[in-house]
This record gives structure tokens, sequence and C-alpha cells, in this order.
């Protein structure tokens, strides 16, 4: 029940006032302006019929629309329109058709564009770029395997570690394949890949895949799967056994490397965003045979908020580059530049992973690699796709 009763507004109005809101109406729009700030949010007549989230026209269960765009007039236009005040207020509007819609106020602000459209976009958390002087603390970073799995505020912790760090780990985990899946799929499901679900890296040659992961090389610090058109948003490793030597792993911050790039060399830093690289990824020894390619950007930023949202860095699979003269000659200089910052031993970080720790990078950020080693060492690992590692922060309001 309403704390106050309706209040009509008849379409000759032209201006109301009422629970903390000014609601002024155009000639194909309405204008809402909170009180406390007065700016004017404002919507057409359209958008607002067609994000009607009325039982009729929006299925609240599956929280989709029922109708088509074209089931609605273009020509329609509020007869009356009302704000109503309770423990939520609520702005509501009798269409020249009859049908009639409700919006939560604040839920209609949130989706304006007109005040700040590209602060809307940014992200709603503080991601710390990072390198040896300034890593985060491990009580940041990690979490006991028990509170993980127990709690929905352990899931949250690593959640807010990966996107304010690009890394978490979990510990206290049984070293197996079998355990190292379940703790991953305690808070997302684990992709399908070319090296199938789960896989486990050895110093042994694989006849089915063609990665030098499987050996005992030092590999340099890169991120994995530029070769896809969406690069996995999750790279997760668990030590089932240490090599006897080496074998620690490498993390750099790709977002540090984007920071100290554009700060040293602005030029190369647009070079690397608005030149796109090619990648791929080709195994021909064996059925199926398979090529993935992609041409992508090293640092991605989104589209409307600008902000850096991707990092990729690939030396392994890079593909030939079909690029002019001019550009060729400014690719290999910047991209001396790019390498050696990665390789700068302020950036890189060592891990010596140990049975029981689950790392979780985010493939999007941070770089992995690792030292050579000798003797067996046994990798457990998988991929988390990026929509679905973003759909479960977003439950937690950190995307």
């Amino acid at each position: 029940m309403w704390a106050r009763p309706l209040k009509i507004i008849p379409q000759s109005t032209q201006r109301m006032i009422w629970a903390g809101y000014h609601v002024s109406r155009g000639s194909d729009h309405l204008s809402i302006a909170a009180q406390t700030n007065g700016f004017e949010h404002k919507f057409t007549f359209e958008w607002l019929r067609d994000h009607c989230r009325d039982p009729s026209v929006y299925d609240s269960d599956t929280h989709q629309r029922s109708i088509s765009i074209l089931d609605i007039n273009p020509d329609v236009h509020p007869f009356k329109f009302q704000v109503i005040q309770g423990a939520d207020d609520v702005l509501s509007i009798t269409w020249n058709d009859g049908h009639v819609s409700t919006y939560d106020l604040k839920w209609l602000i949130r989706q304006s564009g007109q005040e700040n459209r590209k602060q809307a976009f940014k992200s709603p958390i503080q991601r710390t770029p990072w390198n040896i002087p300034t890593l985060p603390q491990s009580s940041q970073t990690n979490t006991d395997f028990q509170e993980f799995m127990d709690s929905a505020k352990g899931v949250e912790k690593v959640i807010r570690s990966i996107r304010e760090h690009g890394f978490a780990m979990v510990d206290g985990v049984e070293p197996t394949t079998k355990a190292t899946k379940l703790t991953v799929e305690r808070m997302v499901p684990v992709s399908q890949t070319i090296y199938g679900e789960m896989f486990e890296l050895r110093n042994e040659e694989k006849e089915d895949v063609s990665d030098s992961s499987y050996s005992n090389v030092a590999l340099g610090a890169h991120t994995d799967t530029t070769y896809y058109n969406e690069a996995f948003g999750l790279q997760i490793f668990h030590c089932l056994q240490p090599a006897a030597r080496g074998g620690a792993n490498i993390l750099v911050d790709g977002f540090k490397i984007a920071e100290l790039l554009k700060k040293a060399n602005p030029d190369a830093y647009q070079f690397f965003r608005k030149t796109p690289l090619e990648a791929e990824y080709i195994h021909s020894r064996s059925e199926p045979q398979e090529h993935y390619y992609n041409v992508d950007y090293v640092f991605k930023h989104h589209p409307i908020s600008d902000e850096l949202e991707q990092f990729r860095f690939n030396v392994y699979d890079r593909a030939p580059h079909k690029m002019g003269l001019s550009e060729q000659r400014l690719f290999y200089r910047y991209y001396r530049e790019l390498a050696a910052l990665i390789v700068d031993e302020t950036n890189v970080m060592r891990v010596q992973l140990h049975p029981g720790t689950v790392l979780f990078i985010d493939n999007w950020r941070v770089m992995h690699g690792r030292t050579g080693f000798q003797g067996q060492r046994i990798m457990s690992g998988c991929y988390v796709n990026r929509s679905d590692f973003i759909s479960r922060a977003k439950v937690f309001d950190l995307a």
C-alpha cells in the first residue's frame, strides 16, 4: 500500500514536483530531475514504452521482453503521468492507447546516459596496477578453501581480488584435478577448449595439441588464447607435483605495463591501441586439424568508458603481420620497448606454487609464464569464459 494517495497529472500539465522529483513533459519526451542536484534525465516516449516492465510485455522471471519494437506505435505518448511515493518512488504513465507502465525512479535514473554516459560505464571497482614495489598483500589475494566453499563471502573475496589485482589464490585444496575442478565450479563453470575441460600440463609432448606448455622450457610472460575471437577470461593453475628444480610461475600485470608504456612513450601506446595484431594456433600433426586465427589490439579499451579493458600479448602465437612498410618499422621499434618492460625484473612476480594452492589469473589483464625446470612437474588447469566470470562479478556489484 502506498504511503500517499495517487496524484493524477493530466496530459495538459507540463511540469510536476512530487516526492523530491521534478517531472516535465517535452514534445516527445519526459524529463526527470531529482531535487538534490536538479540535473535532468531525458527519456523519449518510445524509450519509456520500450522499457516498460509490465508483465504483459516483459517476463520478470526470464528478464526478457515479450513483444517486438514493431508492436509499439511510434506515435505513443502519455495521456497522464504521476509519481507515487512509497518505499520506492515510482513513475506511473498511462499511455494514449490505455496501457499503464510503472518505473522505479531510481532504476530509471540509473539508465540515463545524459549526465555522464562515460562515467556510467566505468568499472565499479578500483583496479590497482601493481609491480614488485606495490604487490598486494596475501591477506587481500588469498582465501581459505573452506571459507570459499562454504560462504558467499569467500567467493566474493576471490572475485574482488581478481577484479582489483588480476589474480587470486585459494589455499587448502586437495591436490587433484577433480578437486581443482570442484574449486573452480564453486564460482564459475569450466570452459570446453581445444585442450578439453580440465588439463594436466606435464613435460611430455601431446599428440592432440600443439603447445610449448607441454615441455620443461622456460616460458616468458604472456596472455593465453589471443587467437580466439574472445580470449578466455580466467586461466586457472594448481600445482599437483612440483618440479625437482625450477618451475616457478611468473606473473606480470599487463595494466601496469600499459601504465608504464603510456608514460614512457605515448606514441607506442597509441600504436598498440589502434593497430590490431594477428595471432594463430595451428595443429596439423593429428586429426582433427585446427587453425584458429584472430586479429585484435594489444590495449583494448571499453567503447564507452574508454577504460583499458583487455591487455593482449603473446610472443609465441603471433601470426605473420600484414602491415605496410611504415607500420612494420613502427611495430618493431615499439614492440621491443613493450617486451623490455615485460621482462624488467621490477615488474615480474615469481610464485613457487605448491600442491593445495589454486591460482586464478585474469587472462584479460595479468600475463603468466614459468621458469625452466628439471624433473616431473604436473600442473592441473582450465579456462573460464570472460562472460561467465563477469556475470558472477556483477552479482556482487564487482563489474
